[in-house]
């Protein structure tokens, strides 16, 4: 399909061509790939998933998710090859969901920025570590909070700078993301197991499961921690619906953008598992790489590779040039995130769902982008993780993992609302699913309800101030009474896309 053609599908929705379409289909891919980065998600998030479960939980748990993420993606790919264009969950429920479309749509808008916003305060968080840990290295001196904060706001400020330049800058760095993502990766896979003079056996990397039953943490059961360590995998392989919030910036946008994210899945469930393996087996001293009291210092992956070198050189210094690719990894997720978040709020502000929706939904006249929201997403990220980034506390963990359930949900109903309400009238792209569509699509909805589970049940009972999660339940009933607020509700002025679409067809006609 022409992207003459699209820009008519565009009308037939009620929107215009407002972006250049700049994104190739490789561009789109290395974006959603970025995005998805295993030196974000894996190295980040490796210690905890360690100390609840195990290396045999954290493989397991990786497996399973990776198979059931690709189930998910194939379901939202068929709906993204039919309905092409920004915003993407929230535009699809409204026009899938029937007469309640206008407000699941509502939900599923918030449920979906929320989630982007923590994977973007997430992605920044990550980066700024490894930087703490060169330079703890390098010069002995551990960095406080203030300092900490610093580097995480230049981190974001960064970014926002990357994602005002011109669109076709902002496709070579996904390529350069990319590229440093996959070698990475192999040159990190390669360089530990020969640097390393000790290795584990496949059977304690495959089999072992740590009994945390005498753990700071109270759980009913072992078990309950083991679901938990599925964490890693599930923080690793989200965001990948960026290919649709940028479905108007890419060429052949029907076809190109669901195999973008197919693709990108695919890509990181190899190589995530990759840098896993490699990880996992180069584990010098396994009962002190994490410590459960020092969440908001301790560094699993960074710990790991310090061992690595100290041990065979009696100096840990030669990790900072892993820690160094690390953070290129991690820098290059976090402008991905801006890019993907900020095409999100763009979108829904257009629909008139965010407060200032009129200034927010302006696009830069110069670049063709949406600086304005790019700005608003930095601002964003940079409170969200200046407040809650306090040593020593599960926090910020705890509500990334709140706000990566609300993207789960944001996933989930778009599916279930094409499965029923629309199972006769959605009438698919290119790419479909032919007679599995039904199949797979329950399968997504099933894993997208055990996903949310996962990532909403606290890490102990009874549940403390610290442990209490709450991102998803504040978008849920936030956005429930943002639409039914008396006079000023959200359902006075929101534009919702499915009668949008019914006016500008009406047009059309006429």
């Amino acid at each position: 399909m022409t992207d003459v053609t699209l820009e008519y599908g565009l009308k037939r929705l009620g929107l215009k061509q407002e972006y250049k379409r700049e994104f190739s289909l490789q561009a789109s891919f290395c974006l959603s790939f970025v995005i998805m980065s295993p030196f974000v998600g894996v190295a980040d998030n490796l210690g905890y998933s360690w100390y609840i479960g195990g290396p045999g939980a954290v493989i397991w748990g990786w497996k399973v998710v990776s198979l059931m993420t690709l189930c998910t993606g194939l379901s939202l790919a068929e709906i993204l090859s039919g309905l092409p264009c920004s915003g993407g969950p929230y535009y699809w429920t409204s026009l899938l969901g029937g007469r309640h479309g206008a407000l699941l749509s509502y939900i599923t808008g918030w449920c979906n920025l929320v989630g982007l916003m923590t994977l973007t305060a997430g992605s920044a968080v990550a980066t700024m570590y490894n930087v703490v840990g060169i330079v703890q290295i390098l010069t002995g001196v551990a960095l406080s909070t203030g300092y900490q904060v610093f580097i995480l706001q230049g981190v974001l400020v960064a970014s926002g700078l990357v994602n005002c330049a011109s669109p076709t800058f902002l496709t070579r760095c996904m390529y350069y993301g990319a590229f440093i993502n996959v070698a990475g990766v192999i040159s990190v896979v390669l360089l530990l197991p020969t640097v390393g003079p000790w290795r584990q056996s496949p059977k304690f990397v495959w089999g072992t499961f740590f009994d945390r039953s005498m753990s700071p943490f109270t759980v009913p059961s072992n078990a309950y921690l083991w679901i938990q360590g599925a964490g890693l995998a599930l923080f690793t392989l989200a965001g990948f619906d960026s290919c649709s919030h940028l479905s108007e910036e890419i060429k052949g946008a029907n076809s190109a953008a669901p195999l973008a994210m197919l693709w990108s899945i695919l890509a990181t469930s190899v190589i995530g598992f990759a840098l896993l393996l490699g990880l996992l087996f180069c584990v010098q001293d396994p009962d002190n790489l994490f410590n459960p009291q020092d969440a908001g210092e301790g560094y699993a992956a960074g710990q790991l590779v310090f061992d690595v070198f100290k041990r065979r050189f009696g100096s840990g210094t030669g990790c900072v040039s892993v820690l160094l690719i690390f953070f290129l990894g991690g820098a290059m997720c976090t402008i991905a995130c801006v890019t993907s978040t900020s095409r999100m709020m763009f979108a829904f502000a257009r629909s008139r769902a965010l407060p200032f929706s009129c200034y927010f939904s302006r696009m830069s006249p110069r670049q063709h982008m949406p600086v304005r929201t790019v700005w608003l997403a930095v601002l964003f990220a940079c409170a969200f993780t200046t407040i809650l980034l306090v040593p020593g506390s599960f926090a910020l963990v705890n509500m990334i993992s709140f706000g990566f359930a609300g993207m789960q949900l944001a996933h989930g109903l778009p599916i279930l609302c094409r499965l029923t309400i629309s199972r006769h009238t959605f009438v698919p792209g290119p790419i479909h699913l032919g007679r599995y569509s039904g199949v797979i699509g329950w399968i997504s909805v099933a894993w997208v309800i055990v996903s949310m589970i996962v990532l909403s049940i606290p890490p102990s009972i009874p549940v403390t101030a610290d442990g209490f999660q709450m991102p998803l339940l504040i978008a849920v009933v936030g956005s429930l009474a943002a639409w039914y607020c008396p006079w000023v509700g959200a359902r006075h002025t929101y534009i919702d896309p499915k009668r949008q679409a019914a006016s500008a067809n009406l047009a059309v006609r006429h």
